[in-house]
């Protein structure tokens, strides 16, 4: 048969301008682990003076429960590749490979599919030769000998188990075990699994583990979880110890960080898995056979997940990485047109549901074999700054209490701030050198280049970004030497009167849209608003009856005077002492106690920006300075990559004008989250010579800000993608080039 060009859609279902009716399934290979088995490690009664369940099989055996969920889900692919009439009765043998490593549990595992897939076909499960040694193709060693390549991994491992924090989850392990009662305890000393130390063992010819806290609270959590797949009674199931999910995704926790240490590395997981990863791409070079299955372990599901470059997912009601009898899916789909590949991991829920025959499909992107048909050619990051102190000064007129002390100036960058935008510029160096638009050395101006707005918070901002993403390169910030810059600058510049009352009349229906009583009461409450100064001098003192007032003058920023700008700058506050990491009961006096309570005041914030910076005509007005600016260097200098440090005015009014779809920033209470960036991204389809547009919003979490975590390929910002109204996204879920530039010079236009 004459080799076809494979199409690798990053979400086929999600795609247009292909008729999925149309499409016929043509191939599949999984990937799976074997089923339910008693645990691997013998003498576990070290770990607790508890009494230990009884297992009626060796260590690491499949169940009787194994083999039937395994079933379980061979009835379920059986009557998938029914659905897709994918073979007519038996199909023939060499249509089918069956292949398991040589362990028990994987080869009855194997043996249990093929018989209820293949039911009275004579499907037999081949295997390795020698039944007495791990089949090589599934051994998760180094395969790759050199000194350099060993330390290579062993820093990868190490720099891993440094960033790793497990310190409640090895406390709530202890207190399960009650580890003092303990042999480990009494015999060796090891009583606090906080006080010890996890050391990476890189044996030639053996698989990368650790040993101390990390392995033994593997071994004692994988036996908690047997358990409890198995169905013992709750009571036996780590003694009855573990009654929430938070105490599972605690534990959970232990399993996932010895699995990423170990096999979740970059330059370790492509050298253990190249030996399946070539042999599953073997067949789909040569489309034999039309049907294939690996039954593993954990380890060769992780190292090829890995190794591929899959993004993140989401393995709902699990609590394991890669669960028991999961499978990756690999699915070769044609058409007229030519032949695409879907992935999705198949898996049996954890909670509570493992008595009850019910699958839950995840698709899973395949970035780095998907995305290799598209190249990045520019790339342009506006930016808004990093964590700054509150903008107001008049705050202590607003509540009788005491307000957090800062040590920065009102409106400055701040220490945290200054870090978490280096973290920011660490990762996008990173990313973007991936993505090959950088190499190692310092880059030149026409490669990166950086404007930011005067004011400190910017200045700092884009300096904390090229200091850690550039180390000892000497990357000029450009600036003006006007105190306001009349690219960033937020202001009215239509000085026509009609101009004045249609965005006055739009500012003036959007406020009046706004449901905020409940806010503003809430608020009240907190700031104990009624005993404060500015009530008592004023006498405005009820944030639902008081009057906001709009103000829409050219040369000026459109405001608001009232109560909501009032709410604006305390909530300000709140959110950027949240940022900071002030204790939680200086934050807002320890008021908010839940998203709910923030979720409420937030909408004060919200309201206030959607009203000065929303509506159509001011935001158009205000960012075209801005886009003007933004076109220069993207369309006519062409730099490859440019950062522009502003505001979440500027950010507001950009995202309005370009009539962006709405999104969801998820785990953010910002709409426009300090250090939050969108990227504009020029790429290049290989196969049609056609540019196209990626739009992202990149941002982190609230609580990792908070939290001050550190971010890197391995732990990335999150990436929302965003839509423009007037450009329609192709099949490949992008939008093109042109199409995206006749709007943008619409926009600037459009007087």
């Amino acid at each position: 048969m004459a080799a076809r060009v494979i199409v690798f859609l990053c979400v086929i279902v999600a795609s247009k301008g292909i008729d999925i009716n149309s499409l016929k399934l043509e191939q599949v290979v999984m990937i799976g682990r074997h089923n339910v088995r008693t645990p691997l490690t013998d003498g576990l009664e070290i770990y607790s003076s508890k009494q230990w369940p009884k297992w009626n099989d060796t260590a690491g055996m499949l169940t009787t429960k194994g083999l039937r969920f395994e079933s379980y889900i061979a009835e379920y692919i059986s009557e998938w590749l029914a659905s897709e009439e994918f073979f007519e009765g038996c199909p023939q043998k060499d249509d089918v490979l069956i292949y398991a490593n040589t362990k028990s549990r994987t080869l009855e595992s194997a043996r249990v599919f093929a018989e209820t897939v293949f039911n009275n076909c004579n499907i037999s499960v081949q295997h390795y030769k020698n039944l007495s040694v791990f089949d090589p193709l599934f051994l998760p060693i180094l395969h790759n000998k050199t000194e350099a390549f060993r330390n290579q991994v062993a820093q990868e491992m190490q720099k891993k188990l440094s960033e790793m924090n497990l310190t409640a989850s090895y406390a709530e392990l202890g207190r399960i075990l009650n580890i003092e009662e303990a042999d480990i305890c009494k015999k060796l000393y090891m009583c606090d699994l906080n006080s010890q130390q996890s050391e990476i063992v890189l044996d030639e010819g053996e698989e990368p583990n650790v040993n101390g806290p990390l392995y033994i609270g593997n071994a004692v959590v994988d036996s908690f979880i047997m358990s409890y797949y198995e169905g013992r009674p709750m009571n036996d199931v780590a003694w009855g110890q573990i009654e929430t999910d938070h105490q599972w995704n605690l534990l959970a926790k232990i399993i996932t960080e010895n699995q990423n240490i170990r096999f979740n590395l970059q330059n370790g997981a492509k050298d253990i898995a190249s030996p399946l990863i070539k042999y599953v791409f073997k067949i789909f070079k040569f489309e034999i056979p039309k049907f294939a299955l690996f039954v593993g372990h954990d380890s060769n599901l992780n190292s090829v997940l890995t190794a591929l470059e899959f993004r993140p997912f989401e393995r709902k009601h699990q609590f394991e990485p890669y669960p028991i009898g999961g499978k990756i899916v690999f699915q070769k789909f044609s058409d007229k047109l030519g032949q695409y590949l879907k992935v999705e991991y198949v898996f049996y829920y954890t909670l509570w549901k493992m008595f009850i025959k019910i699958l839950l499909v995840s698709m899973l992107v395949l970035e780095g074999y998907c995305e290799r048909r598209f190249k990045l050619e520019q790339v342009l990051i506006l930016s808004r700054h990093n964590v700054r102190t509150p903008l107001s000064k008049n705050l202590a007129e607003f509540t009788p209490k005491k307000w957090p002390k800062w040590k920065e100036k009102s409106g400055y960058l701040t220490a945290k701030g200054v870090i978490l935008e280096g973290y920011m510029g660490e990762y996008f160096t990173a990313w973007l050198q991936k993505e090959e638009m950088l190499n190692k050395d310092c880059p030149s101006e026409d490669n990166f280049f950086v404007y930011a707005n005067t004011a400190q918070r910017t200045l700092a901002s884009a300096q904390a970004f090229v200091s850690k993403g550039f180390p000892d390169c000497n990357v000029t910030i450009h600036h003006t030497s006007e105190s306001k810059d009349p690219i960033f600058n937020p202001v009215i510049h239509n000085n026509s009167a009609i101009f004045k009352l249609e965005a006055s009349e739009q500012m003036r229906v959007l406020l009046k849209s706004l449901n905020l009583n409940n806010s503003y009461e809430d608020l009240e409450d907190i700031l104990d608003y009624k005993q404060s100064n500015y009530c008592m001098n004023e006498k405005k003192c009820d944030f639902t009856r008081d009057m906001n007032k709009i103000f829409v003058n050219v040369g000026f920023k459109p405001n608001l005077e009232g109560p909501l700008k009032i709410s604006k700058s305390v909530v300000d506050s709140f959110i950027m002492e949240n940022y900071e990491g002030f204790p939680i009961k200086s934050v807002a006096w320890g008021l908010l106690r839940n998203n709910k309570q923030w979720d409420l005041v937030l909408d004060l914030s919200k309201g206030y920006h959607s009203v000065i910076f929303n509506t159509s005509l001011v935001a158009k007005d205000v960012a075209r300075p801005l886009l003007k600016y933004i076109s220069h260097i993207m369309f006519q200098k062409q730099y490859k990559i440019a950062l522009l440090m502003g505001h979440d005015a500027n950010i507001y009014t950009v995202l309005k004008s370009l009539d962006i779809k709405p999104f969801i920033l998820k785990n953010q209470h910002e709409m426009t989250p300090a250090g939050g960036k969108i990227v504009f991204q020029k790429i290049l389809d290989k196969n049609t010579g056609c540019f196209y547009l990626k739009l992202d919003y990149v941002y982190q979490f609230t609580d990792q800000m908070r939290e001050g975590k550190k971010l890197s390929l391995d732990n990335p910002p999150e990436f929302t993608p965003l839509q423009l109204e007037g450009c329609q996204l192709e099949e490949n879920g992008f939008c093109l080039w042109d199409t995206f530039v006749n709007l943008f010079y619409g926009v600037i236009d459009d007087n």
